[in-house]
């Protein structure tokens, strides 16, 4: 369940990074500490050429 309009899933974020040229994306989603609260969203993305 999202709670506001600009959410998305992990890899609907990833296909949106490779699609504005990163080379390679990770998204993931780091639970909440309390039960029934929203996590947190942590993507990482590589541009071409970086290491």
């Amino acid at each position: 369940m999202f709670t506001y309009r600009y959410s998305f899933r992990p890899r609907t974020w990833e296909r949106l990074l490779v699609g504005a040229g990163f080379e390679s994306a990770e998204a993931t989603v780091l639970d909440a500490r309390d039960l029934g609260h929203i996590g947190t969203l942590i993507t990482t993305a590589r541009t071409p050429g970086s290491p």
